[in-house]
């Protein structure tokens, strides 16, 4: 077993320590490989990656726990264990694949949520930009057309008092574009 130095340094607050220069720890960690000891922790890595296995086959099924504990019988890995609670090994999986599954479905139904929310402001603003150019057009319209004031154009088209400085602005900016003499862009935003 190899044994590497870790060195902590700055992980704790100078409340604790009074000054975080001063304040080192050096901590001894065993890095635990798969080997032919045959200890339970040593079973239980041997285990875990034969299930991670058969998830990656599988995927979070039953098929892949029976598979799981199939294989570890074979290869004797936690034996006496899984003997006595197979069935309990399969109820606490079923339950941890099935609360991820029920995890990522709510994940996904938000974010289906998330993405109708998006549209229906969409075409909200789309229909409000729509209508919005709509009545700049007719507003521009009649005052081209029918030679209307600026205030006569709002008041044919019911332009509300709040609504009025908007449209005022739009046309100014409209007709400050450089343009040909004969057509103005009415295309705005």
């Amino acid at each position: 077993m190899r044994r590497y130095p870790f060195g902590i340094r700055g992980a704790f607050r100078p409340i604790a320590c009074g000054n975080t220069a001063n304040c080192n720890i050096d901590v001894k960690v065993h890095m635990i490989y798969e080997s032919n000891t045959g200890d339970v922790i040593q079973q239980y890595i041997a285990f875990c990656k034969v299930l991670t296995a058969q998830v990656k086959l599988y995927g979070p099924t039953r098929t892949a726990i029976k598979e799981t504990l199939r294989i570890c019988r074979d290869k004797k890995v936690l034996m006496a264990y899984l003997k006595e609670r197979e069935t309990e090994i399969m109820d606490i999986m079923t339950t941890l694949f099935d609360q991820d599954y029920i995890t990522d479905l709510y994940g996904q139904e938000r974010e289906e949520k998330g993405i109708e929310k998006g549209i229906e402001k969409g075409i909200e603003k789309g229909i409000e930009k729509g209508i919005e150019k709509g009545r700049f057009e007719s507003f521009f319209n009649l005052m081209h057309n029918l030679n209307l004031s600026s205030q006569q154009a709002l008041d044919a088209i019911g332009v509300s008092a709040s609504e009025r400085e908007k449209y005022l602005k739009m046309l100014s900016e409209v007709t400050s574009q450089k343009q040909d003499e004969s057509s103005l862009d009415l295309s705005y935003g």
